[in-house]
C-alpha cells in the first residue's frame, strides 16, 4: 500500500507504507507482521546483535562464510 496517490505523481510509487503478502500485512520500513497478528521479523543471520553487519564475505577458499 502507498501512502501517495502515484497517478499524481510518478515518484509517490517509491512511498510504499505497507506490503501484502500471502495473506500476511507487513509494516514496509520494518518488514515486521502486522497483520493478521504482530510479528516482530527476525535478524538476518549477516545482522549482529547490536544491528552491526557481521557478514565477512567470502573466504580464501571461495566459500560464503556464516
Amino acid at each position: 500500500m502507498l501512502d501517495a496517490d502515484p497517478s499524481a505523481d510518478i515518484r509517490n510509487s517509491e512511498k510504499v507504507a505497507q506490503v501484502m503478502l500471502g495473506g500476511r500485512l507487513y509494516d514496509a520500513a520494518t518488514m515486521d507482521e502486522i497483520a493478521p497478528e504482530k510479528v516482530k521479523r527476525a535478524a538476518h543471520w549477516w545482522v549482529g546483535a547490536h544491528g552491526e553487519s557481521g557478514a565477512t564475505g567470502w573466504t580464501n577458499a571461495g566459500q560464503h562464510s556464516h
